[in-house]
């Protein structure tokens, strides 16, 4: 009801779900926005809560970046912060996404920005299965980055881990910063100006590419 309600007046309701609905409207709209909620909640009796952002980016339903009026993000979706809970990119990469759909800035810039630490291009995966670089035992996570002599990570039942042509394995990275340092310059920053590239597709009729809403 609610969202015909709107539709009807001309706000264009661009996404909904259980947890609530996503509309587009001009500022001069806003007022008419508020007064349908308001007449819903109270014919439902049921109370909403309204976040304004100035601008969203989205691939999914769950892939999305959007830009608060303070000018903070919010990411949802492979743009999280990168950690083993979530299949999210690598933290220059995600870096340069965000950059680019919020400052317009240059991928490659931010990229080149960020090349002086090796922990920023980590990429994080588990494999049940175990995980195999060149005959040698990773366990079951493994943490890489793509180098300019890197390989296949395979899993244990012999097929790839997915994304990790190119890899060079890198699990102590975390542990031992000083690490970092020494590796200076070891990592292929064309593939992750490219992968950042890919990532950051703003064409409104493919499944991959971010629309601007």
């Amino acid at each position: 009801m609610l969202i015909e309600q709107l539709e009807q007046n001309n706000i264009a309701v661009e996404s909904a779900n259980t947890d609530g609905i996503l509309a587009c409207a001009e500022a001069s709209d806003e007022f008419v926005l508020k007064t349908i909620i308001a007449k819903w909640e109270e014919s439902c009796n049921f109370k909403t809560t309204f976040t304004s952002f100035k601008e969203m980016y989205k691939r999914s339903v769950n892939d999305y970046l959007a830009i608060m009026e303070d000018g903070s993000v919010k990411t949802k979706g492979f743009l999280q912060d990168c950690s083993l809970r979530n299949n999210s990119i690598e933290v220059a990469c995600r870096s340069a996404v965000i950059n680019y759909l919020k400052n317009n800035t240059p991928v490659e810039e931010t990229i080149e920005a960020m090349s002086g630490d090796i922990r920023n291009f980590l990429i994080f995966k588990k494999s049940k299965d175990g995980a195999y670089y060149q005959g040698e035992n990773l366990g079951k996570t493994v943490r890489w980055y793509y180098g300019k002599n890197g390989d296949a990570i395979l899993k244990g039942n012999g097929y790839k881990v997915r994304g990790s042509s190119g890899a060079v394995p890198l699990n102590a990275v975390i542990a031992f910063p000083r690490l970092a340092e020494m590796l200076k310059g070891q990592h292929d920053v064309d593939t992750f100006v490219s992968r950042a590239l890919q990532d950051s597709k703003i064409v409104s009729l493919t499944p991959d590419g971010f629309r601007r809403i």
